[in-house]
C-alpha cells in the first residue's frame, strides 16, 4: 500500500518492478477528519518493454577486416575516396577467385541475424557479385547487383537471415570470382558488412 498527503483532489505514484504487459489493479482511499472514502477499482496495462537491438557493422578499415589475393597480388585491390568516404574496389574475373574481401564480425550473442552488404553503386560495377555467408552449420553464396546508372550510387542490400553462434569463424566473404572476365574496366566494390539481431 502506497500513501500520500495534502489536500488536492488528485495525488501520482510513480510505480518501479512492474513486469510487461499484464494488466494491474488499484483502488484509491481518502482519509480525513471525516473518515475514509473509498473509491472505484481501476486498471492499467503496462506496454512491452522494448529490447535493444543487436547491430554490428564491419567496416573495411576494422581490425576484423581482410583482403588478398590467391595469386599473391594484394595489390590488386584498390582505395578509393568520395567526399570523405574510403571503400576499396578491384576487376572483375571468371569463375574462380583470386582477389578476396572478408569481414568477420564479432557477435555478442548467437542468434539469428539479417546481413546486409554497404557498397557504391556504379555504372562500371559487375551485376553478379558473389557474397558467400559463413554462419553456423553451412554457407550460402549470395550474388548482389553493384551496377547504378550513376556514378557513386550508396547501397545497402539484404543478403538474408541466418543463425550465427560467436565462433570467430563466421564470416562474410566476397571475391572477384563473377564470371565476367578481366577486362581491366569492369569492378566490383565493397566497404561495410552488417549484421542485424532480429
Amino acid at each position: 500500500m502506497l500513501s500520500t498527503s495534502g489536500s488536492d483532489s488528485s495525488f501520482e505514484f510513480q510505480l518501479t518492478g512492474l513486469t510487461s504487459n499484464p494488466r494491474y489493479y488499484f483502488r484509491a482511499w481518502a482519509r480525513n477528519s471525516e473518515g475514509i472514502t473509498e473509491g472505484a477499482a481501476q486498471s492499467f496495462t503496462t506496454g512491452a518493454v522494448p529490447t535493444a537491438t543487436i547491430a554490428i557493422s564491419v567496416t573495411d578499415s576494422s581490425p576484423r577486416f581482410q583482403k588478398g589475393s590467391h595469386s599473391g597480388h594484394p595489390e590488386y585491390w584498390k582505395t578509393y575516396t568520395h567526399q570523405g568516404h574510403t571503400y576499396i574496389y578491384t576487376y572483375t574475373g571468371d569463375d574462380s577467385a583470386d582477389c578476396w574481401a572478408e569481414f568477420r564480425p564479432y557477435l555478442p550473442q548467437a542468434g539469428t541475424y539479417e546481413v546486409y552488404t554497404c557498397f557504391y553503386a556504379d555504372p562500371v560495377n559487375s551485376r553478379n557479385v558473389p557474397y558467400t555467408v559463413y554462419y553456423s552449420g553451412g554457407s550460402a553464396t549470395v550474388y548482389v547487383d553493384e551496377y547504378a546508372s550513376n556514378f557513386f550510387t550508396w547501397r545497402e542490400v539484404r543478403l538474408g537471415s541466418w543463425y550465427f553462434d560467436t565462433s570467430s569463424s563466421r564470416r562474410v566473404v566476397v571475391t572477384d570470382a563473377t564470371w565476367d572476365g578481366y577486362d581491366g574496366w569492369m569492378t566490383l566494390n565493397v566497404d561495410t558488412i552488417k549484421f542485424v539481431q532480429q
